[in-house]
């Protein structure tokens, strides 16, 4: 199928005129050094061409390589108002002549094809096969050439591997002269694209056939589907029966005719739920009549446009980080993106799980990273897509500030986890505080009213509605949460202030008789020698220790101010 200018085209043509390319909101290049910006993204791409079209691999998703090609184009309109050709150096393997060009089709967006379609008759639509071009030239029903596609004007002679890839007819049943463009697609069992859209098939025959023989087994495992004969019958109708009479039976079977887009859109939404045979991306519309003077043109044709999938994996560029320090200590960095559209969600930020995770990105401030959607519907960083020629890399936190035991107070470097152990600690794992969260807790610590995880329980209802956002209702919101939670049982207390969860609270328990327990005591209670010294830390920090003290004074059950005198003695 028409792969539209896409990573195995040799020459990505300036005339694309697509609406996505008209610069709305073009970056300053001063700021932004754009110019050195293109000439870095144009390297990347004849990078990216060379191992494709020479070495046989792709380095990239083809979605991430459509997505760079646009965004240069993009830029290179913003920098001078024409998006300049795209061109590898001559390929000397180009040594065929296209007698009817195969270029890309335009895409559009589904408001546009309804535009498009407006005031056309006579309209087909197709499977967009996830492939690669390619031209048989038939003479007196004898397969006499294949070409690939090239540069849309020459490509490669393809002869030698076509007689060896079983799905290409080598004698026609009926002596006539064609040319016929078609796919080269990955035979595929029961391929539900819906399911499956990482699938790199078109890479899988890319490589194939830049070796210089394919083996037998691979060559078996070729399709081929005919989506276009320039030089047959005028109308579709006759084109399709004649070519069903010629072998090519999945020509009519997955040509049909439309009335509107309703119908373009049921097969699109058919084609991308059921069960195929091969990998598609997309369809394309076509009139059933073509202009004979434009067949041999060098640009997109006008009588036919595709209307892809939507993204599986999306590219955005990072315009900062933060770093998230969770209650533990854990450090997740989260990089902040130029807004993206990726399945009908709007993405402007992903988590890349972890300071050694953004590191192994080799992820910085400038860089254009690709997201997919995990089973869930959560973006996920899978590559930094290319990286950028004024990328800043971050002050990361250092990793040894931040533990299970730093921050139980709101000082600066330590908001972050302070927030989330008071979070935790009026979360239903700790002290089960409704309408206490996130925002509550941070109203208070900005206004210095909660800088140590006790503070809270001195709190009245004049300072709390000194607080800005605190009313005289809120206020007493707050304090019955606060007297609650005071009632809780020692066990969740402890919970509260983050002791190890592996801790087993018996009725008989307090601070004294715990906080007294050593590594043998511990195992003594059933704890494995790495869980018993796990507790054995917890019971001991002096800030835990502290805290208690704390609690001891407010009188919460559990907590004894004279048991405290006696919190690093042996057991009781």
């Amino acid at each position: 199928m028409h792969k539209g200018l896409l990573h195995k085209s040799h020459l990505l043509a300036c005339c694309l005129m697509l609406p996505a390319l008209v610069p709305a909101a073009c970056p300053e290049p001063a700021e932004t050094g754009l110019q050195q910006q293109i000439e870095h993204l144009h390297q990347q791409l004849r990078q990216w061409d060379h191992a494709y079209h020479v070495e046989g691999h792709s380095p990239v998703p083809d979605e991430v390589y459509d997505q760079a090609r646009t965004k240069l184009q993009q830029w290179q309109l913003c920098n001078d108002g024409m998006a300049d050709a795209i061109r590898l150096p001559a390929d000397s393997r180009f040594t065929r002549t296209h007698r009817y060009t195969q270029m890309g089709l335009k895409k559009l967006s589904a408001q546009q094809l309804q535009q498009w379609m407006q005031d056309r008759q006579d309209l087909w639509v197709q499977p967009k096969l996830d492939g690669v071009a390619v031209t048989l030239v038939y003479r007196q029903g004898r397969l006499a050439e294949a070409i690939s596609r090239g540069d849309g004007r020459r490509g490669i002679d393809w002869l030698k591997h076509a007689q060896t890839i079983p799905a290409i007819p080598k004698q026609l049943p009926v002596a006539v002269n064609a040319h016929l463009q078609g796919e080269l697609y990955l035979k595929l069992e029961q391929h539900v694209q819906a399911n499956n859209n990482s699938h790199r098939a078109r890479s899988s025959i890319a490589g194939w056939l830049n070796r210089n023989h394919i083996p037998p087994e691979a060559a078996g495992r070729i399709g081929l589907f005919i989506w276009e004969w320039p030089d047959g019958p005028k109308k579709m109708h006759a084109r399709l029966e004649q070519l069903a009479a010629l072998g090519f039976t999945d020509s009519q079977r997955y040509s049909l005719p439309v009335t509107g887009f309703a119908a373009v859109s049921h097969w699109r939404n058919h084609w991308f739920n059921s069960p195929l045979s091969f990998a598609t991306d997309g369809v394309v519309i076509r009139a059933g009549s073509r202009p004979a003077s434009q067949l041999q043109h060098p640009y997109p044709p006008a009588w036919a446009v595709a209307w892809k999938y939507p993204l599986s994996t999306a590219v955005s560029r990072i315009t900062r980080f933060e770093f998230n320090i969770g209650r533990t200590g854990r450090i997740t960095p989260i990089a902040i993106l130029e807004p993206v559209e990726l399945d009908n969600k709007r993405i402007t930020r992903v988590s890349l799980g972890s300071i050694q995770r953004m590191q192994q990105l080799n992820a910085g401030a400038g860089d254009y990273l690709s997201i997919q959607l995990s089973g869930h519907s959560v973006p996920q960083a899978s590559a930094v897509a290319w990286h950028s020629p004024q990328r800043t890399l971050p002050d990361l936190p250092n990793p040894e500030k931040y533990h299970a035991f730093s921050c139980f107070q709101y000082v600066p470097g330590c908001e972050q986890q302070f927030l989330a152990r008071l979070e935790w600690l009026g979360s239903k794992r700790g002290l089960n505080m409704r309408g206490v969260g996130r925002g509550s807790w941070t109203l208070l610590a900005q206004a210095g009213h909660v800088r140590s995880l006790t503070q809270w329980l001195d709190l009245d209802d004049a300072r709390l509605r000194s607080v800005d956002g605190i009313a005289e209702q809120r206020s007493r919101q707050l304090l019955n949460a606060f007297d609650r939670a005071r009632q809780q049982p020692y066990a969740r207390w402890l919970s509260a202030l983050g002791a190890p969860s592996i801790l087993r609270v018996l009725p008989t328990d307090n601070w004294t008789n715990l906080s007294r327990l050593d590594l043998h005591h511990w195992q003594q209670r059933g704890y494995s020698p790495a869980g018993a010294a796990t507790l054995f830390e917890f019971f001991r920090q002096s800030d835990i220790v502290t805290i208690a003290r704390q609690l001891a004074s407010a009188g919460v059950d559990g907590f004894v101010s004279d048991d405290l005198k006696h919190t690093h003695s042996g057991p009781g």
